[in-house]
């Protein structure tokens, strides 16, 4: 498993995992003779990124979402084809559960050449049901890090534009949890890359990590887009930018 997440109520766990496919080698290739030593077969790679630094040789296949019971027993598969790209090479982040269970919402990559998109990624929700997939949020950049507000009613997500460049501020985005929804930035006065947002309990905001002269913080933002620091430097050394910040919010807040 790439990542896991636990349902709401406990009872399922939602996670995404590697479906290995055979590479597709051409016939006709000679079998070894009896006793003989001979070359390893050869290897037959059919992705634009089929190796990486510092793992070698990547498995063929796709990575898909499933869920298994919290209690044990046999996970099902909820996706199939590789239609989304769950993490594995992509940057994708993990999914959430939406808050009554019933669906998940994820980060994939949703294009038809993700080898060649590897910095493309969407928001869909998957239906826990039967595996359905709906299209939430697609378009250029990356959109990832999707977090429900307790009501189910709101969605916040962090959106980098695709502006060509090296580096684009990855910034807060919220859209409403209905058809036709249209974003609104809402982090539109506050100049930092923005990561892990999280919705306080009673849904008047969120918390997020943001980085400003190297030491990376803890910051509140409501729904007006005003922002209050809550703690400062939760780098894992005092270097700048670290690496390691994370926080966990109890459900009382």
């Amino acid at each position: 498993p790439e990542w896991f997440a636990i349902s709401p109520d406990g009872s399922q766990i939602a996670f995404a995992m590697l479906v290995a496919s055979p590479s597709r080698v051409p016939t006709g290739l000679p079998v070894a003779p009896e006793g003989a030593t001979w070359a390893p077969p050869a290897i037959v790679a059919t992705d634009t990124r089929y190796r990486s630094d510092g793992l070698g040789l990547l498995p063929t296949g796709r990575a898909e979402l499933f869920v298994v019971p919290s209690a044990g027993g046999t996970p099902r598969r909820l996706t199939s084809g590789g239609v989304l790209h769950f993490g594995r090479a992509y940057g994708a982040t993990p999914g959430i559960w939406a808050p009554d269970g019933v669906s998940l919402i994820v980060t994939a990559n949703g294009t038809p050449s993700p080898d060649i998109t590897a910095r493309a990624s969407d928001l869909f929700e998957v239906r826990v049901r039967d595996g359905a997939v709906t299209p939430v949020l697609r378009r250029r950049g990356t959109n990832r890090s999707p977090a429900v507000s307790p009501d189910g009613k709101w969605l916040a997500f962090v959106s980098v534009a695709d502006s060509g460049h090296a580096w684009t501020q990855p910034r807060l985005w919220l859209m409403a949890r209905e058809a036709d929804a249209k974003p609104k930035l809402l982090s539109a006065g506050f100049d930092a890359a923005i990561e892990s947002p999280a919705w306080l309990p009673d849904g008047s905001g969120l918390l997020f990590l943001a980085d400003r002269q190297g030491r990376v913080g803890l910051w509140r933002m409501a729904l007006d887009g005003s922002t209050t620091q809550v703690a400062d430097s939760l780098a894992s050394d005092l270097e700048a930018y670290g690496g390691g910040q994370a926080f966990s919010m109890s459900r009382s807040g």
